[in-house]
């Protein structure tokens, strides 16, 4: 896969040592301005892809940041799929219970 540099457009070479990644978070719960970058799950996250160094300080000097994207779907796909595995499980735990209890009355009749 192919990046290009965020400021010239340029091809990065990933193996350079000169290649950077910036990541900008925005809007980050109280409590988690003290975790590591890595460990951050609130807020909104933006990726820049630099070639060089000077190009990250250009772009940064000049350019505003752009809004971040907020996907508000994510949330609400997450608790879907939450009830809905909720829900499948619940049916199992019901379902395996009936079985014992029509087994039960199979067995002492």
């Amino acid at each position: 896969m192919t990046f290009t540099c965020d400021f010239c457009g340029a091809a990065i070479d990933t193996s350079s040592d000169a290649s950077l990644i910036i990541g900008v978070h925005r809007r980050i719960d109280a409590d988690d301005w003290d975790s590591d970058l890595d460990e951050l799950y609130s807020g909104d996250h933006r990726v820049f892809r630099y070639c060089s160094q000077q190009h990250l300080a250009s772009h940064m000097e000049r350019v505003p940041l752009p809004p971040v994207h907020i996907d508000h779907n994510t949330p609400t796909g997450a608790v879907a799929g939450c009830v809905a595995a909720s829900i499948i499980g619940i049916t199992f735990v019901a379902l395996a219970v009936y079985g014992a209890i029509q087994f039960w009355h199979d067995v002492v009749r």
